[in-house]
């Protein structure tokens, strides 16, 4: 679509989110509007992080899993630091790791002194995403996370892991 088009399109659908009464159909709308790179559509994503209800906050961080970018990393990196919500912060910890920016690296670690054990698993697979590294403990991953250089796990142990 030509830009003046998109823009348009942008613009109908995100009328229509703030009417829409049916969180399934604002999650659609959303995974919609990620297509678009339009001023609007990343007004209303970013809009859509603040929804009420959870899973239209989920499906909002997956539309901006397909959007991409640095303001990507920047607003999952702040939805997993204030969402209340565990199935969000896990959906913007998936979504850091997905996106590999190493920039999201500090938030990640410091999901890692979370109380919720899922939360600190994803924190971890994300890191292993975005790092390409593979270290032995929490202790080691939250050093990584912090700019230190741990030692990795060797290729014997990595596979013992593995069998």
């Amino acid at each position: 679509m030509p830009p003046a088009e998109q823009e348009r399109a942008s613009t109908e659908l995100a009328w229509a989110l703030s009417k829409e009464e049916d969180p399934l159909l604002r999650s659609y709308m959303l995974l919609t509007l990620a297509a678009f790179p339009t001023k609007t559509a990343e007004t209303m994503l970013s809009t859509g992080l603040q929804d009420g209800d959870r899973n239209v906050r989920v499906s909002c961080c997956e539309a901006w899993r397909k959007r991409g970018g640095e303001e990507a990393t920047r607003i999952m990196c702040e939805t997993l630091k204030t969402d209340t919500d565990l199935d969000v912060r896990l959906a913007a910890a998936r979504v850091l790791g997905d996106l590999k920016d190493t920039k999201a690296l500090p938030v990640l670690g410091l999901a890692l002194d979370e109380p919720f054990p899922a939360l600190r698993y994803r924190a971890i697979e994300s890191l292993k995403k975005i790092s390409g590294k593979e270290f032995e403990d929490l202790k080691s991953w939250r050093e990584y996370a912090q700019g230190g250089n741990p030692k990795e796990l060797s290729l014997v142990s990595r596979l013992r892991r593995k069998f």
